[in-house]
């Protein structure tokens, strides 16, 4: 079920060993069951199934729990059982085979037309107001931009205005520099504290003494079993054993990248790079709170926070416009956010009905109550990507990053982290490219209701996210989750590579409970689709 033991070593396997040296001495139980269990849960597959009532008898066993111990084994029981509930639910297909664009009655047709059409849009003069937000903030020697849902033509009159100060003029060439990171996590960064990858995640470096500790209880841990009177432990023992074996080889390869990462660590290279970091972001971050100074003397801004400690800095104030009063966002320099706006802005230039669908996505995710990473789901900006790679996937939108239409557009590479992050924006050339290279013509011509439909339909009974990744960069080919992310890719959740930042899963933010409520709420609405129920007062 693991694979090579390499596989095994990431953050749940290192918490997973720290838990043990106080394991074996009898105290920590509920950690250990949990960790275990969250680690089972990440890995499995519907292959795996067998293994998983194997743990859950293990867990059942009257002998082992008391206390708290007993409670997590109960609750681990419970989220293997949900698990299994969510993979047998989850579609086995890729997705990628035979995708067609449903029909849809005459009668749903029209009114889903019709409710596609009163859904508010951000108009021409909206974006002016916002921009006019952006001009009115001044700062010596920079310009302030406006990006996000303001500008991505995925907005409504109601989203915030996320704005950048950008302070080295606009950014180009062949490599881009990485984006500005708050002080706090470089500063922890540098303790090692923390790795520096994309996600959130924090994990403190173990002791190698320790791991060694633990190897070797791990080893020989599993030997009583096989001597004890209860008839249930001899009767778990080779399981138990076997599990003790893979923490044993996963903590010697940890032990290993260890030493591999001490040598990396101590190299000149990486610790300037982090120390330049962490100086430039100290500036930044003391530039942060003048502009608060700032700020506050204009009669139009009220300050709501300041979210120095945040990965990405940023300052949060409403700002007053006439008669209008906008939600804002301030950060430093966020050239790949601008990018990402314009990406996004050109998927929806290129055909109306991926705007349409865009917004008719994210104001059903939003009334569902399931688009707020806050609470365990995915973002706004995750159901616009979703929406994006289905209509590549039915043919409707070309891949704008595609090597050949950047060739044939003449569009230069640049470089982010070592990633080709260009794009055509050019809709001329780009609608030529795809016609010559669509082999299915006939979704060319779906109508938005179809297109509805179809996006339910695909999410809720054709897209395997256990095993695949949504890739909007690659639409042409099925991504494994592995491929992309190795040991950090997580079975049960839904993974979103965001288009320009490629190590980033836009799904690392999902909970099981969200990720639970997500594909029920996709079923419900592919169902109620079916029976041609209104999208706006039935389905949202």
């Amino acid at each position: 079920m693991w694979g090579r033991s390499s596989e095994l070593c990431d953050e749940k396997w290192l918490s997973l060993i720290h838990s043990l040296g106080e394991f074996w001495r009898g105290r920590r139980w509920s950690k250990w069951v949990e960790t275990t269990t969250e680690l089972l849960i990440s890995r499995a597959t519907r292959d795996d199934e067998t293994d998983l009532y194997q743990w859950t008898e293990l867990l059942e066993g009257q002998w082992l729990w008391k206390g708290k111990a007993r409670d997590a084994a109960v609750a681990a029981c419970e989220q293997v059982a949900a698990f299994v509930e969510l993979l047998v639910e989850a579609p086995t297909s890729d997705g990628r085979e035979a995708v067609d664009v449903p029909t849809v009655e005459p009668d749903a047709e029209w009114l889903w037309a019709l409710e596609m059409q009163q859904m508010l849009k951000m108009n021409a003069r909206e974006e002016a107001n916002r921009r006019g937000v952006a001009k009115d903030i001044v700062w010596p020697g920079c310009r302030v931009e406006v990006f996000g849902s303001s500008l991505s033509l995925y907005g409504s009159p109601d989203s915030d205005v996320d704005m950048s100060l950008m302070t080295n003029g606009p950014r180009r060439g062949k490599d881009l520099p990485p984006e500005m990171l708050g002080f706090y996590y470089l500063k922890r960064l540098l303790e090692r504290k923390v790795w520096d990858e994309e996600q959130k995640g924090t994990v403190i470096l173990p002791d190698v003494k320790q791991l060694k500790r633990v190897r070797s209880q791990a080893r020989d841990g599993a030997v009583g079993l096989y001597t004890s009177k209860d008839p249930k432990q001899r009767q778990n023992a080779v399981f138990f054993e076997l599990q003790m074996e893979l923490l044993g080889e996963a903590a010697s390869s940890e032990i290993d990248d260890i030493y591999r990462r001490e040598r990396m660590n101590r190299g000149h290279i990486a610790t300037s790079r982090a120390q330049d970091k962490l100086w430039d972001s100290k500036h930044r971050k003391n530039e942060l709170f003048d502009l608060k100074s700032l700020l506050e003397g204009e009669p139009e801004c009220k300050i709501q926070a300041v979210a120095s400690h945040a990965r990405v800095p940023v300052t949060r104030f409403q700002y007053t416009l006439g008669d209008l009063d906008y939600k804002c966002d301030l950060c430093f320099d966020n050239e790949l956010g601008l990018r990402n706006t314009r990406l996004l802005r050109a998927y929806a230039s290129y055909d109306d009905r991926a705007r349409d669908l865009g917004l008719a996505v994210k104001h059903w995710a939003k009334q569902r109550g399931i688009s707020d990473t806050a609470s365990g789901f995915l973002s706004s900006y995750s159901y616009v990507l979703l929406s994006i790679y289905y209509l590549q996937v039915v043919r409707v939108l070309p891949n704008l990053q595609d090597p050949r239409l950047l060739e044939l557009a003449g569009v230069s590479a640049e470089y982010y982290d070592g990633v080709n992050i260009a794009f055509c924006e050019d809709r001329d050339l780009a609608t030529v490219f795809h016609e010559q290279n669509s082999a299915d013509r006939d979704s060319l011509d779906a109508s938005i209701s179809e297109l509805l439909m179809g996006f339910f339909e695909f999410y809720a009974t054709q897209f395997d996210y256990v095993k695949h990744a949504v890739t909007i960069r690659t639409p042409e080919r099925s991504v494994s989750k592995q491929s992309l992310w190795g040991a950090k890719a997580k079975s049960w959740r839904m993974s979103i590579q965001d288009p320009l930042q490629t190590s980033r899963d836009l799904g690392g933010m999902l909970q099981f409970s969200g990720q639970r409520k997500i594909a029920d709420e996709m079923r419900r609405a592919h169902v109620l689709l079916v029976r041609c129920g209104s999208f706006l007062d039935m389905v949202c």
